[in-house]
């Protein structure tokens, strides 16, 4: 997406950063921005899904935003 210059936001679990460095590497984005969010979310109840979202909700907007 952001080759082609739509914005883009990556949010990773922390237990996947690495991968998605290595990921965004090789698609030549060596910085390219991740959001880190808490491992593991799938068996997360609605209200800890609901925290995580508003504590990166910004950062995410920032990425998108380029700011």
């Amino acid at each position: 997406m952001e080759k082609r210059r739509i914005p883009a936001a990556v949010i990773c679990t922390e237990v996947f950063m690495e991968q998605g460095r290595n990921t965004a590497y090789v698609h030549g984005f060596a910085e390219y921005p991740i959001v880190e969010v808490f491992h593991p979310i799938t068996n997360a109840s609605i209200e800890d899904l609901n925290k995580e979202a508003e504590r990166v909700q910004q950062e995410v907007i920032d990425l998108l935003l380029d700011r």
